[in-house]
């Protein structure tokens, strides 16, 4: 069995709204939405809104809602479930007339409220920094119900990390890692173990760094940005004390897609971490390469009967861009020698 993720990253609706050219952005936008989304929704599990869905800097208003809302109801024409987090552009105030724009808060809110039966994003807890922190559970199909029945086992997990930026410090700090490392162990595998999890967050951390021994995809923007407030230590909390997240995904530098290993700690492969950049998925924001969005495959394998589960030497993952013209490049798959 498996399950799909697409990744949309820094669609950045609204830019340059009082325009003549920002518009024109924006119709690009949902043209290219259309079109990937119908190229591959009969495969896709669950859509990521990866962060910076707006350019709200360049609103001239507080409201910033009808963006969501149309995005929302793209979205459910395909009635795929999705799930979203927030980047340093969708509550940024204005920025000449500093006026604050509708705040993170209220944009999930408004998600959660129009698009119940397929928004799955979540009010993050209090102490923890920012809006968008949170745990979605995937659970194998079952015959009687989509797999949301509260006695069934999930197979894996996905951890949604708001990075911040906006009306908020762009920074991961320790209330993220100590809420990680706690939630992490709530949900066990019939072994015990913490089950196979994938990171989202939006901007990228230091180990970013791209190899040609060890990343495959494109690097065009000569670096990354990694949040400018601080991190206090992700990758090495993901490394030492969550060896069961695969992956982390991120966005914010529109011209990489790339994905990369990073050396296991304890030279366990089945326990390596690997990076991965979403591709720019947007005509909003800075940048002219092509456009597209990255997918992720989760392959389970072996019986999902009971309470039996599935461990991680049963699973598997691989990704691959597909781009707007239909193409599909920088396939990545860990399990292949």
């Amino acid at each position: 069995w498996t399950f799909t993720i697409l990744q949309l990253a820094d669609i950045h609706l609204g830019e340059a709204q009082d325009t003549d050219w920002g518009p024109k952005q924006d119709v690009k936008s949902w043209g290219l939405l259309e079109s990937l989304l119908g190229r591959v929704h009969d495969s896709v599990d669950l859509i990521v809104l990866s962060g910076d869905q707006l350019t709200a800097n360049d609103f001239k208003s507080r409201n910033a809602t009808h963006y969501y809302l149309e995005l929302g109801h793209r979205l459910a024409t395909f009635n795929i479930p999705f799930a979203l987090i927030f980047g340093n552009h969708d509550d940024k105030p204005n920025d000449a007339t500093k006026i604050p724009v509708t705040s993170r808060r209220e944009l999930l809110q408004l998600m959660q409220r129009h698009f119940p039966q397929l928004c799955l994003a979540q009010m993050g807890p209090s102490h923890v920094t920012g809006v968008s922190n949170y745990w979605i559970n995937v659970y194998p199909p079952t015959p009687e119900s989509s797999g949301t029945d509260d006695d069934a086992t999930p197979l894996s997990r996905i951890v949604f990390l708001d990075s911040g930026g906006g009306r908020l410090p762009q920074i991961i700090d320790n209330s993220h890692l100590q809420w990680l490392i706690q939630e992490n162990q709530n949900i066990l595998g019939s072994r015990g173990n913490p089950l196979p999890t994938m990171a989202f967050s939006h901007i990228p951390t230091q180990e970013f760094v791209y190899t040609e021994q060890q990343c495959v995809g494109e690097n065009n923007d000569g670096g990354f940005s990694p949040p400018r407030d601080g991190d206090a230590g992700l990758v090495p909390t993901l490394q030492q004390n969550l060896s069961n997240v695969f992956a982390l995904a991120v966005g914010h530098n529109h011209g990489n897609d790339y994905c990369c290993a990073l050396s296991a700690s304890n030279n366990d492969s089945s326990s390596q971490l690997h990076l991965c950049f979403g591709r720019h998925s947007g005509y909003g924001g800075y940048g002219s390469w092509d456009r597209g969005a990255r997918l992720y495959q989760l392959e389970f394998q072996g019986s999902s009967n009971g309470n039996q589960g599935m461990q991680k030497s049963n699973f598997a993952w691989k990704s691959w861009v597909v781009m707007e013209s239909g193409d599909i490049q920088d396939e990545y798959n860990p399990f292949q020698s």
